[in-house]
């Protein structure tokens, strides 16, 4: 399924560290399920070693996801996410580093296409990612993208929620002789 160029639109531009991430986009086919999960990456990307020896690294000093709030349009689906970024964070190409330093955000979820399963009468679930790369400075601009207040409240329990699950499993212990 060919889903075409996905542009996305940046609030500020560029971002802003000790402010606001804030991006959008437009999706034609539908997101399914949970949506659509948006992740801010900061990157520091660097080479060690020489001749053969030389290694890339990749070192993340952010990241944050979120789900994203999807709202239905006249011309597909608008896909919205804001993020607050901390103000210790380096710039695009901040110089005092090894490497280089730079930010991306990811989008990845399933969408429902208007293909049609063979045999069947039922749509394709296909999975989407896509990835841009960004420009972040300093700065204590804001967004002007609005999140509901009840959509960022129910991702933020529901992360939450699967935060104390998988803490609670990693902590387990089986039952032995001795006590945990």
């Amino acid at each position: 399924m060919a889903i075409g160029t996905t542009l996305l639109e940046l609030s500020p531009i560029p971002g802003s560290i000790g402010g606001q991430v804030g991006m959008r986009f437009l999706l034609k086919p539908k997101p399914i399920g949970k949506g659509l999960k948006l992740r801010l990456d900061c990157k520091h990307t660097y080479s060690s070693g020489s001749g053969d020896n030389r290694t890339t690294h990749t070192d993340f000093l952010f990241q944050e996801e979120v789900e994203a709030y999807i709202k239905h349009t006249l011309s597909g689906y608008e896909v919205c996410g804001v993020f607050d970024v901390p103000d210790r964070l380096p710039e695009t190409d901040a110089s005092g580093y090894k490497g280089t330093i730079s930010w991306e955000v990811i989008s990845t979820g399933l969408i429902v296409s208007d293909d049609i399963v063979p045999g069947t009468q039922v749509n394709a679930v296909h999975e989407f990612k896509r990835s841009w790369v960004i420009p972040v400075q300093k700065g204590k601009d804001k967004s002007n993208l609005r999140i509901p207040t009840q959509h960022t409240e129910q991702a933020e329990a529901a992360s939450l929620k699967q935060a104390q699950a998988s803490a609670a499993e990693q902590i387990s212990c089986k039952p032995q002789r001795k006590a945990c």
